[in-house]
């Protein structure tokens, strides 16, 4: 039952909401009216709705429409040619003055030459050097601080540390060539935005660093130059699992939602949508974190609720971790450590130097490129027989009639069965007496199987749900029928799946996997590509194939796993329950709903670009063109559930995900 407290926050989260929505309705029409006149040349009632326009407003305008300030500029200096000269020449000189609007247009200032700066308290790459040789070799033995940043999609410029702690190991997380000093790790995770890549790293430290005890984040246009340490100890003193700046201006989540709309830094509409959830709920902060700055107690309880929550909303909402992080921390019934009063935060604080234009010196990065051998890759494969804990599997398969790619595909699970798999599962979901008698003499052969008859068939996501029921295995491994599984495709997967932390879903290459396909992967006729195999070549042979031909690569981190062949840890179905039935009924997206939301969960998803499984495509529920319509149906559907926006952006992110292409060109060499 709310109380009044409740009533209230929810009463002035809903009256920032309004006045935000009215100052970005306002804006929206300003913007557009004087980017029109500007269109038509109509620079004479321009400069009259400059005379008629606060700067505030103007400056507003102008910055929303992004890039058009030096169009406005442009026409009044034109105007200084034809018009009245008096008025025109006030006025630019009114734009063109310090302390108006030319130093709110002005984002950042150049970089301090790195020939003369006592910024970087040295005087050429060879001091650097030196500096990075001494941490070397001074630093402790047992390291338990993570000191990291990413660097993605050319977004910044990579600045040197002019500090470092001694217990520290230092990790910059790029999708570009290494050029640093110190630990180079790939982006565990690709997304369409360069932006949100980077984001990943950010929000994921309990994943990526699960040998230390704390992590500490900083954007790549904030320098390190002094010592952070008691910034990392007044957050374990505190007892709280974040700490981070508070922002120096904006104090609201509804202000900084209007901010960014003023530069552009997302889409309007998304940021308006999720804000307007926000105010729904009563979500009413009062210390606006500014994020470019985390320290993260990686042993704290609280802190995997608060970066899965964080997650979820950025990946769903705007990439803009600013307007989430105070939601988040609040969702998961937290609290974070404000490391300093307001209004000191990292452009003052004196252990670093804040570079606004997000941006470095080239100079100093021609570098030789790092060493990454202190960090296992993403993704290489670990042989299960070499863990701790060997992780056992079941493996279910659900049928429905064609018998002779059920056929196939037991055989192969049966003839390729590693120790680590216990059971195999078969639930046969009403089929033929044929396929039926050939199932039970099956059964009655191999020792380790279990069948269950569906007397009619209740559709593929009922009966995948009724195989996981009759699974008690810690991982289950759910197989097509029409599926071929390689000679050590089984055992690959489970390595990926427990090689890397925080992983719940795994998938493998395959002939006709959609995006996982090698070597095509466009879709013909309504369907994803189905390959033929390359002459002489057995799925088997692709198996060893894609475990040679890996080298040099990682295990793609994907918002999507195909389901024809997953490899599922038990925690996911515990946490986030099973294949939504209701929905999906008769499959056709029923797993990329389950993968979204073992993604909104906090597991990570990957592909085993070294495993391969076989794909014949049958027609055991459906045929193509029933198919074809329950395809589209489940894609509606999942749009709907997930929100149209954010469904096409992780189709496009499988689509140009750049390890997956790899793997496509070096298979593709196999049918030259």
């Amino acid at each position: 039952m709310p109380n009044s407290q409740d009533d209230q926050k929810l009463k002035l989260s809903r009256q920032k909401y309004a006045e935000l929505e009215q100052s970005v309705a306002e804006l929206k029409k300003r913007g557009s009216a004087l980017r029109d006149l500007l269109r038509q040349r109509r620079f004479g009632t321009a400069l009259r709705t400059v005379l008629h326009r606060s700067k505030a407003n103007l400056r507003e305008a102008i910055r929303y429409q992004g890039g058009l300030r030096n169009t406005f500029l442009q026409a009044l200096g034109q105007l200084r040619q034809v018009g009245p000269v008096e008025m025109a020449a006030t006025i630019f000189r009114r734009l063109k003055e310090p302390g108006a609007l030319d130093t709110a247009f002005v984002r950042s200032s150049p970089l301090p030459s790195t020939e003369n700066s006592d910024i970087f308290q040295f005087k050429s790459l060879k001091d650097y050097h030196a500096l990075y040789q001494n941490h070397l070799e001074t630093r402790a033995k047992h390291r338990n601080i993570a000191v990291f940043r990413a660097v993605t999609g050319g977004y910044d410029r990579l600045l040197p540390y002019g500090h470092f702690l001694n217990e520290a190991d230092y990790t910059t997380f790029t999708d570009e060539p290494a050029r640093v000093f110190g630990v180079n790790r790939p982006v565990p995770y690709f997304d369409i935005s360069a932006i949100r890549r980077a984001r990943y790293v950010k929000l994921h430290p309990h994943l990526l660093f699960p040998e230390h005890d704390i992590a500490v984040w900083h954007d790549g246009n904030v320098m390190i130059n002094g010592d952070i340490r008691p910034l990392i100890d007044s957050v374990i003193s505190s007892g709280l699992a974040i700490g981070t700046f508070l922002h120096p201006k904006r104090d609201s989540v509804y202000d900084e939602a209007e901010a960014c709309v003023i530069w552009n830094k997302d889409d309007a509409d998304t940021i308006l949508r999720q804000v307007e959830r926000y105010s729904e709920e009563g979500f009413l902060p009062d210390q606006l974190a500014e994020s470019n700055f985390i320290v993260y107690n990686l042993r704290h309880p609280d802190l995997d609720r608060i970066l899965t929550k964080w997650w979820f909303e950025l990946d769903r909402g705007s990439l803009r971790d600013q307007l989430s992080f105070n939601y988040a921390v609040e969702a998961a019934q937290a609290a974070f450590l404000p490391l300093a009063e307001r209004p000191t935060c990292v452009r003052d604080h004196p252990a670093f130097t804040f570079f606004p234009n997000h941006g470095g010196s080239d100079r100093i990065f021609a570098t030789k490129p790092a060493s990454s051998a202190a960090v296992p890759a993403f993704g290489q494969s670990v042989d299960v027989a070499t863990q701790t804990s060997k992780p056992k599997a079941d493996v279910l398969v659900c049928v429905h009639n064609a018998l002779d790619d059920v056929k196939a595909c037991l055989r192969s699970v049966v003839e390729n069965r590693p120790a680590c798999v216990d059971k195999l599962v078969i639930v046969d979901d009403g089929s033929g007496e044929e396929t039926r008698q050939w199932l039970e003499t099956f059964v009655a052969n191999h020792a380790g199987v279990v069948l269950h008859h569906n007397e009619q068939a209740n559709g593929y996501t009922k009966a995948a749900n009724k195989a996981v029921s009759l699974s008690n295995a810690d991982n289950i491994v759910l197989l097509n029928s029409d599926a071929i599984v390689g000679a050590d495709a089984i055992r690959k997967m489970l390595a990926c799946l427990y090689n890397l932390e925080g992983c719940g879903i795994v998938g493998p290459l395959s002939n006709a996997a959609s995006y996982q396909s090698i070597p095509r992967h466009l879709s013909s006729a309504g369907q994803t590509a189905i390959n033929s195999l390359p002459d002489g070549f057995s799925p088997d042979d692709m198996d060893a194939w894609c475990a040679r031909n890996a080298f040099g690569l990682t295990s793609p981190g994907v918002p999507f796993v195909h389901g024809f062949c997953m490899c599922v840890k038990r925690a996911v179905f515990d946490r986030i329950g099973s294949f939504d039935e209701a929905a999906f009924p008769n499959g056709y997206g029923e797993e990329n709903d389950f993968c979204i939301r073992a993604s909104n969960n906090g597991f990570r998803l990957n592909v085993a670009i070294e495993a391969f499984v076989f794909h014949a495509k049958s027609k055991s529920y459906t045929d193509n063109e029933r198919r074809t319509r329950l395809m589209n149906a489940g894609n509606e559907k999942l749009r709907e559930l997930h929100g149209q926006a954010r469904v096409d952006r992780l189709v496009q992110s499988m689509q140009h995900n750049p390890t997956l292409a790899e793997m496509r060109s070096r298979a593709h060499k196999l049918y030259i």
